[in-house]
């Protein structure tokens, strides 16, 4: 399932997602958060739901949906603070809500971890203290769900910029392949900057960072005639500034491929998602865009970027 850094939204940014799903599964009367007299923020819903808990039966009546956000990427609600802070603090209102007749159903969405354990000791826990029947806890993993069957609250609720794992700045790659591309006429190749594969072994380098044989074949037959021309380039003090702001663009891209590599199985999957995020960010280079994938393949293959052999 993919991982949507729900932990990165601020509190605002989720309560705004969590009315968003709740206008697909209670329905568009949903009430966007407000505070209430006690300083707590409830969304609400009165009616029938629209597919909530399913729509063979679906809850009616008086919802309440609260939204409680962490920062914390591996919190969980088996910690014990969940209950005590989270759950405990919100009994008062809820017992009073109740009391005025004013509560049928309580729905809670959390950024955190939901086992099917703390889920069930939760929602009794919730249900036998409040006095009412409906009850349920989303955690990360049913938002998770919900969000992969209504993949266009994606892209309405802006989430795929936390889902950025090597973003870079762009700009800096950007003014070296352009740079690099208004010159590359003028470069003249020394036999000292020819490009050679052998010295970085990069069968053993392959294995290590996981390229595929049939990658490689594409580095080698779309990008490895422009490695020379980039090696002179680079080389030469007339460019220095440049060359300056390549290294840092390659241990930008290094560190952050560090951080985050588990998150990709092969290396070129790590090469397919900078080509687009650069275009994304840059879509100056669309007419050179071939260049964006050159420059990267060069970066791995004169072992700039990518694990060492």
């Amino acid at each position: 399932m993919r991982d949507y850094r729900l932990y990165e939204l601020s509190s605002s940014e989720f309560e705004n997602l969590v009315i968003h799903i709740c206008h697909r599964i209670l329905g568009m009367g949903t009430l966007n958060f407000s505070e209430g007299r006690d300083g707590g923020r409830d969304g609400k819903f009165e009616g029938t739901s629209n597919s909530f808990p399913s729509s063979a039966s679906p809850w009616n009546g008086k919802f309440i949906v609260q939204a409680k956000r962490t920062a914390n990427p591996i919190a969980s609600c088996s910690d014990a603070d969940f209950k005590t802070k989270i759950l405990g603090a919100e009994l008062p209102k809820l017992k009073k809500l109740k009391h005025d007749n004013e509560l049928d159903n309580y729905i809670l969405f959390t950024t955190r971890k939901l086992s099917a354990n703390a889920h069930s000791t939760h929602v009794n826990y919730m249900k036998k203290e409040v006095s009412i029947d409906n009850v349920e806890i989303l955690g990360q993993e049913k938002i998770s769900l919900y969000l992969t069957e209504h993949s266009d609250l994606v892209k309405i609720c802006n989430l795929d910029r936390y889902r950025n794992p090597l973003r870079i700045n762009a700009d800096d790659i950007k003014l070296v392949i352009t740079a690099f591309y208004q010159k590359r006429q003028e470069i003249d190749i020394q036999d000292k900057t020819r490009f050679s594969f052998k010295h970085v072994k990069l069968d053993i380098k392959n294995e290590l960072n996981k390229l595929s044989e049939q990658y490689f074949k594409y580095i080698q037959e779309n990008s490895q005639s422009y490695f020379e021309q980039i090696t002179t380039f680079l080389k030469n003090p007339i460019n220095k500034e440049i060359t300056e702001y390549y290294y840092n663009i390659c241990d930008e891209i290094k560190g952050k491929i560090t951080i985050r590599r588990s998150e990709f199985a092969q290396f070129e999957e790590i090469f397919e998602y900078l080509y687009d995020f650069i275009l994304q960010e840059c879509p100056e280079l669309q007419k050179i865009r071939r260049f964006v994938n050159v420059f990267l393949h060069y970066m791995y293959c004169n072992c700039d970027i990518g694990e060492k052999c």
